[in-house]
């Protein structure tokens, strides 16, 4: 997730105009007659981007977080954990948590995705307006608005249909991401949430606030996730977190309060190796086209290509020294996924008598053809299949190919491989340290029976 455009933006729409802070447009919004707001409650919903599970425990063990301690752990609180979607990058995660669906509902199956010819890069800013066509309608602000709760949303991206919103008009902020300073922006942000909670009455404060601090990505793509600066830098957003939790015990005797933390994704292993699997496949047929996610490749094959030639293709990249997985989605739906070790052949289907709507079958492939085991709904699917290549994996397969116009297969590189060489971080792929991310509480528990509950159904609550 980068920027990469922003500075020029900001500095070609904002250099006459001033920054207005979030609390400004919110009290616009509701008017000078306005009423209190219609709950009780506040959900404010915080998102550390790229905050993974072993870095917030290590921090946590040894002391050096007092503030998150306290606020989301005193007492008997538990240290939960969630999963994201496949493939575990920002946009895709958080699009699944607003929308309160996964990828193949609403269709951001990758940071950049790819409309008939049309390729998207949702992390330009020059792609925000279209991020947001793609989830109007169908989202957490909009759900609420619609019953006449009041949200705001503290995210340069994602906004569509909240009361409020931050928008990208801050130069500063622009070449600070550019120059790596990436503590300006985030205090901006939290700036702008401390204004909005200290100078709204606490009956008029939003009932769904959701803010994005991005630094902890930001700092483990440059450094790689194990570096002590990236550990320095949770340090400093204890620090000033613990700002926002003091107004909230100031104002939990006028107004309940429930607080969430969690992480769009976690981190791969540190990156060793650099590897171009893109030559290769265009070398085969440069009408391939390919995006490269650098944790993974989709391709989408020529429409003259027959299904064998497509299977071998998918075949030789297996057994490449750099790929992990490669994924194959047949014109039934079926998909076929290999490693260097196992091979499967996975049929899909509809089924009414499942929750998501879907139902799967697995073969495994071999010397010979193993026996089909009975169809399984693929949002509960037996041990043995969840836990076929990766924690989930065959499950987050089926929904990612079934998202609007995605690729016709996917290499994913073996952990600690990248395929740029852009950064010293990654993340993206399928295994447990980018997939699965903590879950905190602060005023609210999850049900027993929940297990670890998707970004998806996190705010079903609300």
């Amino acid at each position: 997730m980068r920027f990469v455009i922003v500075v020029l933006c900001c500095m070609c729409l904002c250099a006459c105009v001033g920054r207005r802070e979030v609390r400004e447009d919110y009290r616009d919004a509701l008017g000078k007659e306005a009423a209190p707001s219609k709950s009780s409650r506040t959900v404010i919903a915080f998102l550390v981007d790229g905050l993974s599970i072993e870095l917030l425990q290590q921090e946590l063990d040894s002391g050096r977080l007092p503030n998150l301690q306290r606020f989301f752990l005193s007492g008997q609180s538990p240290f939960y954990k969630a999963r994201t979607v496949f493939p575990s990058l920002t946009y895709p995660a958080i699009a699944s948590l607003l929308t309160e669906s996964t990828v193949d509902q609403n269709g951001i199956y990758g940071n950049t995705i790819r409309v008939g010819k049309d390729v998207f890069d949702l992390s330009s800013f020059n792609e925000y307006a279209h991020l947001n066509q793609l989830i109007s309608g169908h989202n957490v602000f909009q759900r609420l608005g619609a019953k006449g709760y009041r949200t705001v949303s503290l995210d340069y991206a994602f906004h569509a249909g909240a009361t409020a919103h931050t928008e990208l008009a801050d130069i500063k902020a622009g070449l600070s991401i550019e120059g790596q300073d990436y503590a300006y922006v985030d205090d901006k942000t939290i700036d702008s949430l401390s204004i909005l909670l200290k100078k709204t009455l606490p009956a008029y404060w939003p009932d769904f606030v959701f803010i994005h601090l991005v630094g902890v990505d930001f700092m483990s793509h440059d450094r790689g996730p194990d570096d002590k600066k990236v550990a320095a830098y949770l340090e400093h957003l204890d620090t000033r977190l613990g700002e926002i939790f003091q107004t909230v015990y100031k104002t939990e005797s006028q107004r309940q309060v429930v607080s969430l933390l969690t992480a769009d994704h976690g981190f791969d292993v540190p990156i060793t190796t650099t590897a171009d699997i893109v030559t290769p496949i265009l070398k085969v047929d440069e009408r391939i086209h390919t995006i490269n996610e650098g944790r993974f490749v989709s391709l989408f094959f020529p429409s003259d290509w027959p299904q064998f030639k497509r299977l071998g293709l998918m075949s030789v990249l297996a057994q490449d020294p750099s790929v992990d997985v490669s994924a194959l989605v047949e014109a039934d739906g079926a998909m076929d996924l290999q490693s260097a070790h196992i091979a499967a052949r996975v049929s899909t289907a509809p089924a009414r008598v499942c929750a998501s709507g879907w139902s799967l079958s697995v073969q495994t492939l071999g010397p010979t053809l193993a026996t089909a085991p009975a169809w399984e709904c693929d949002n509960t699917l037996s041990p043995a299949t969840n836990s076929l290549f990766y924690p989930d994996f065959v499950g987050n397969m089926a929904r990612y190919f079934r998202a609007a116009h995605h690729p016709d297969a996917i290499v994913i590189s073996k952990p600690g491989v990248a395929y740029t060489k852009t950064y010293r971080g990654q993340h993206g792929g399928p295994t447990p340290r980018e997939m699965y991310v903590p879950l905190l509480f602060h005023g609210a528990k999850l049900r027993e029976s929940a297990g670890i509950p998707a970004l998806s159904e996190l705010l079903h609550f609300l």
